[in-house]
């Protein structure tokens, strides 16, 4: 359902994300890790990838599809890893949005890792 979605926009009167539709959410991003980095909550994942150039492809599409959808994450890259942090900052929360791009990301993930697997 999320991957299918596209980010909306952000309000700053928003609604909190309750306990029940956090849930929901995550349970469609089960791979990524929920974490509090001053009071702001953040979705977090490490790719793993055999190869540097899956690491530069995976950067460059995660990159294309944050201005696409106009929701920017952290990223931190490396040889074999990719790190993504999502999170509004707008409203220093988690936002649907975040959910909706760590859907993305994941299957920009098997994406590269079945091309590069089929090369």
């Amino acid at each position: 359902m999320l991957q299918q979605m596209n980010c909306l926009p952000v309000q700053t009167d928003y609604e909190r994300i309750d306990e029940a539709k956090f849930e929901s959410y995550a349970s469609e991003v089960p791979t990524w890790e929920s974490i509090v980095i001053g009071n702001v909550p953040h979705l977090q994942k490490t790719f793993e990838f055999a190869h540097e150039h899956e690491v530069m492809m995976f950067t460059r599409e995660v990159m294309e599809l944050a201005n696409l959808e106009n929701h920017h994450p952290e990223i931190l890259y490396q040889a074999d890893s990719v790190k993504i942090m999502w999170w509004t900052q707008d409203i220093a929360d988690l936002h649907i949005n975040d959910f909706i791009m760590a859907a993305k990301t994941d299957a920009i993930c098997e994406k590269i890792l079945k091309y590069s697997y089929l090369q």
